[in-house]
């Protein structure tokens, strides 16, 4: 069996949120529009996340990002990202890299996992030479974005179940492979693992690290 290398992207290995600056982008290259229906959410998603309810902050951000792509041409969105990444490269963590490249030695199958939009991760990831890349999938209607999310997503228990999907597929044996994410939304994945690490991890997740006995770096 092969041994497989899970990775988060945003604040693992590449710093602050990719995903967030690349909407950034279109925005202002006016390939996304603001949407009035997107004003609830974003208080929901603001008050879960002030009161300290991470999971489901994450989760309704997920579902605003959808919504932000309503309307718009992923032709679009897919040449918009390939410029974007082209620029944010400069933000990949060097000491992650290094990581990176002594899997590729092992001969260790890498994974991108990420709940930034697909578009974008992919480019990341065949940029960065990964073996299987997913991020967040949007629903489509001849070729236009409908405003919705295809499930599962990547946040949590869904994204430990797209993560046993692709051990299934490469063959990978979990108990020997690896993990690496920086918040609770990557918990389940790095559950899934024997070696799991967390990478910097944020307040929500490093309590749990040490408590599980995940190594922090």
């Amino acid at each position: 069996m092969e041994i497989g290398v899970f990775f988060d992207l945003d604040d693992t290995i590449i710093k602050g949120n990719s995903g967030l600056r690349y909407i950034r982008f279109l925005y202002e290259n006016r390939i996304l529009k603001a949407h009035k229906s997107a004003i609830l959410p974003s208080l929901k998603l603001a008050y879960n996340y002030l009161k300290g309810d991470y999971k489901k902050a994450v989760d309704q951000a997920d579902n605003l990002m959808a919504l932000a792509f309503k309307g718009a041409n992923k032709k679009e969105t897919v040449r918009a990202a390939e410029f974007f990444v082209l620029n944010d490269v400069k933000n990949l963590k060097n000491p992650i890299l290094e990581r990176i490249n002594w899997h590729k030695n092992q001969g260790h199958k890498l994974i991108l996992l990420s709940a930034s939009p697909d578009e974008v991760v992919q480019k990341f990831g065949k940029f960065l030479k990964f073996d299987y890349i997913r991020g967040s999938l949007f629903k489509l209607k001849n070729n236009i974005y409908t405003g919705e999310l295809i499930i599962p997503s990547m946040i949590g228990k869904e994204r430990a179940i797209v993560a046993k999907k692709i051990a299934k597929k490469l063959n990978i044996d979990l108990k020997q492979s690896y993990s690496y994410g920086n918040c609770i939304n990557d918990l389940e994945v790095l559950e899934l693992v024997g070696n799991p690490f967390a990478v910097n991890p944020n307040k929500y997740l490093v309590s749990i690290a040490r408590k599980k006995g995940f190594r922090i770096i």
